[in-house]
């Protein structure tokens, strides 16, 4: 709530706690900005009349921000005239609510506003599954295939349930199980649309590759292959995409990796109880035409576990605002498996959310774990 008056704070303030709200207040457009960098609050009142910077002025900042620009708006202010209604509404704010209306219609008109949002959210995600229903094209399985010798998991949880632009693919072979974890660049809607598309066209192209090669797959060459078809392609041949590909091998218990701008894979040995880091220094997808890429084999042994994750767990925020790092990251997951080697995927994720001290997402959390049984 940004209002430079005392009272009002307090009395709009009061019943919106009540309502079970917990409001941070600003007196200007200036403090509202610093309250939103920190607090991502899930709306925003503004009065108009204000020192420094106004709510006009506010509301024009917020909208330079295509992540702040979604958080619903409301004016709030004495000043009711149809010139500064007109205004209001042209800023793209939810709604306009005079001082004199009282606390208890604030607090239904921002009811209003955050159940509206809802809605559009609920029919736009029911109609992208239906889509995905439709062509096939899902960012999550439902569940991993069953496959002799290795168990594979995975976890993905959004922010505020809004998908964005992770996805996960499974590709059986004769004797072998190829991963693919996927990261497209962005946030929410925007990504989650594109990584439909982009999902659609890594999964065919993905297939079609493995089709052509021996039942084992190398995910070396999977991304050889599939970065000259991304180059060749105008459409996508700028978009940033990481991928880690996981190649298992039922013959011989072997495992194959390769992954593209995505963080290192981690693989812990439960015979050595440590956590060792898997990187292949591949180039960025689409970049040129002849890119070489690089693969890891392994033996995996019974007990041991792969982890590979997107962004949204490895680069998580702790309460303070800091980073999670990598190393603070890979010491969560050794301390998880050194007191249970059979972790669950979820349990993984569980731990970082509570060394961080909040499940709050800022962006897509997404994790496979894969083991030999």
């Amino acid at each position: 709530m940004v209002e430079d008056e005392p009272a009002m704070q307090v009395l709009f303030g009061f019943t919106l706690k009540k309502e079970g709200y917990t409001v941070f207040k600003a007196m200007n457009g200036i403090e509202g900005l610093k309250q939103i960098e920190e607090n991502k609050p899930d709306a925003i009142i503004s009065d108009i009349m204000m020192p420094d910077m106004d709510g006009f002025t506010f509301r024009e900042e917020i909208l330079k921000n295509k992540e702040w620009s979604e958080i619903p708006f409301l004016f709030l202010t004495a000043f009711d005239n149809e010139d500064n209604i007109l205004r209001g509404l042209s800023l793209g704010a939810d709604d306009f609510i005079p001082k004199t209306d009282g606390a208890k219609v604030v607090s239904i008109k921002l009811s209003n506003a955050l159940r509206k949002r809802a809605e559009i959210k609920k029919k736009i995600v029911g109609e992208m599954d239906e889509a995905s229903k439709a062509t096939g094209v899902f960012l999550k399985p439902a569940s991993p295939p069953k496959i002799s010798g290795f168990s594979v998991e995975h976890f993905q949880k959004t922010p505020e349930d809004i998908p964005g632009g992770d996805f996960i693919d499974y590709i059986r072979t004769e004797n072998a199980l190829l991963i693919i974890l996927g990261d497209v660049m962005g946030k929410k809607w925007k990504a989650w649309v594109f990584a439909h598309a982009y999902a659609g066209y890594i999964r065919s192209s993905i297939r079609s590759i493995a089709g052509d090669l021996d039942a084992s797959i190398s995910p070396a060459e999977v991304l050889r292959r599939l970065n000259k078809a991304i180059y060749r392609d105008d459409q996508v041949g700028e978009s940033i995409c990481a991928l880690s590909l996981i190649s298992l091998n039922t013959k011989d218990a072997t495992v194959t990796i390769s992954n593209a701008l995505q963080y290192p894979i981690l693989y812990y040995s439960a015979e050595n109880r440590t956590i060792n880091q898997l990187q292949t220094d591949n180039p960025l997808l689409g970049l040129r035409p002849d890119s070489v890429f690089d693969e890891i084999k392994i033996e995996l042994k019974s007990g041991d576990r792969l982890v590979a994750a997107t962004d949204g767990i490895t680069e998580a925020r702790k309460q303070n605002g800091d980073q999670l790092t990598f190393e603070e990251l890979v010491h969560i997951f050794q301390e998880q498996f050194l007191k249970n080697g059979q972790n669950k995927a979820e349990s993984l994720v569980q731990a970082v959310f509570e060394v961080c001290g909040s499940s709050k997402l800022f962006d897509d959390a997404t994790l496979v774990l894969a083991g030999k049984d």
